[in-house]
């Protein structure tokens, strides 16, 4: 059941995103609040935050990367809130990986534009955001329990 939920929160969120990048792809760009967050396409050669690197170091990287979760997901016994994490990040990676072997650059859609910064990005870079805080907020909750649990002990 936990592998179905997991694949049910990767294919939303990597369908979503492609889907959003295809609408980007093929229109023009629109503010959604007036000079400050929109939707249009962008390419993004670089890796997270546009840092500048090139495709041959960011596709195997990213592929180390998604095999380690993987094998960290299958290595330990995920609770219905670290699936949900592990989802997330796993669509987001995926999507993204998708983008660099098909185009040889990631598509971002949504933008911000502040008069002193500016961001592009896409749903499945929010989506490996969100799975990384889920993951960390659980892993450290877990930590805390068993800390809890071992000081009952050796009080004991």
């Amino acid at each position: 059941m936990r592998i179905q939920r997991t694949i049910i929160a990767i294919v939303a969120i990597a369908g979503i995103d492609q889907f959003l990048k295809f609408f980007a792809a093929s229109m023009r760009g629109f503010f959604i609040l007036p000079h400050i967050f929109g939707f249009s396409f962008s390419s993004n050669e670089g890796i997270a935050a546009s840092l500048p690197v090139s495709s041959i170091i960011s596709v195997p990287l990213s592929i180390a990367l998604i095999g380690y979760l993987v094998w960290t997901y299958c290595s330990r016994r995920p609770n219905k809130i670290s699936i949900l994490g592990f989802g997330l990040l796993l669509g987001g990676a995926l999507s993204n990986l998708y983008d660099r072997l098909a185009n040889g650059f990631v598509i971002d859609y949504l933008f911000i534009k502040l008069p002193f910064f500016q961001l592009a990005f896409n749903i499945a870079d929010c989506a490996i955001l969100a799975g990384v805080l889920i993951i960390a907020i659980d892993n450290a909750a877990q930590s805390k329990n068993c800390e809890d649990e071992f000081s009952r002990l050796m009080i004991d």
